[in-house]
């Protein structure tokens, strides 16, 4: 048993270490695909980028719940993303009337990488609020089972609120039927986002003890991680209102100037994604 508990806390500590090496690669690729933009560099630094973070997701879930809970958090992320994704673009709830205008695979309307999304920064969002609201962030109890998954879900939708504008007016990758005051986007997009994120969570929460750690989880430098990453992900607002282009984009009735639009997600990320990150940041130093 000695052994056995030896070998799992070496585990641990490899994959963290594993975690924060591909976590330095992200950085650096994030960065390049920001200043390379447009060019076939740009884009291999964009791959780079959406690979590690992949990657990072599953090795660092793993680490928390073990493979199988990790599966149990992805396969219940995907068809809770997916189940309101379908039911918003038939019906209009939870997100409001919409479609989306991407290339590719669209089962019932729905982009396969919209649900990577989810999954993806749901696990971001579900750290950093146990970083900020628990003591030992490994351990959810009493309250925590009611107020993690509400303040996850905030965070969660925190990182579409900067997004969401660009990608429904400039990039044109989404419509809404009724478009809304944020840039065009409706009150009922964020409001969605809080409750599918609150769903997946809530839902999680009460299964995860069924799913035992590993030990490595209880350092200070497992939570960080993924708060450093969440506080450095609106550098790409920064580069894009710097680099953003003249001119306007109509969306119905309205016309917005494309400048403003960048400017108005780098304003927003402030305090939707940099102000929770750095919550969390000081929790997890201050204890």
């Amino acid at each position: 048993m000695i052994d056995k508990a030896k070998a799992s806390a070496r585990d641990g500590s490899m994959r963290l270490r594993i975690c924060w090496a591909m976590g330095t690669i992200w950085f650096v690729s994030f960065l390049l695909s920001q200043l390379m933009a447009g060019t076939g560099a740009g884009a291999a630094a964009g791959g780079i980028m959406v690979l590690m973070l992949i990657a990072i997701v599953a090795v660092h879930g793993s680490m928390l719940y073990g493979w199988p809970g990790f599966g149990v958090y992805l396969a219940m992320g995907t068809a809770i993303g997916f189940g309101l994704e379908a039911s918003s673009v038939a019906n209009g709830f939870p997100f409001g009337s919409y479609v989306h205008n991407t290339p590719g695979p669209k089962p019932l309307g729905v982009p396969i990488q919209a649900i990577v999304v989810y999954v993806l920064a749901g696990w971001y969002a579900w750290a950093i609020g146990r970083s900020i609201l628990l003591d030992q962030p490994d351990r959810i109890g009493g309250a925590g089972y009611v107020a993690v998954p509400l303040v996850a879900a905030f965070i969660l939708c925190g990182l579409d609120y900067p997004n969401d504008p660009i990608g429904a007016t400039i990039k044109g990758d989404w419509t809404y039927a009724h478009p809304g005051g944020q840039f065009g986007v409706p009150l009922s997009n964020y409001l969605g986002w809080i409750f599918t994120g609150w769903v997946l969570f809530q839902l999680f929460s009460l299964i995860e003890k069924r799913f035992p750690p590993c030990e490595a989880v209880q350092s200070r430098r497992y939570w960080l991680l993924p708060c450093l990453m969440w506080l450095a992900m609106p550098l790409q607002f920064v580069f894009s209102w710097l680099g953003a282009p003249g001119g306007t984009v109509n969306l119905g009735e309205s016309t917005f100037v494309i400048a403003d639009i960048h400017e108005a997600a780098l304003i927003g990320s402030l305090f939707s994604m940099v102000l929770p990150a750095l919550i969390a940041i000081y929790r997890l130093v201050g204890r």
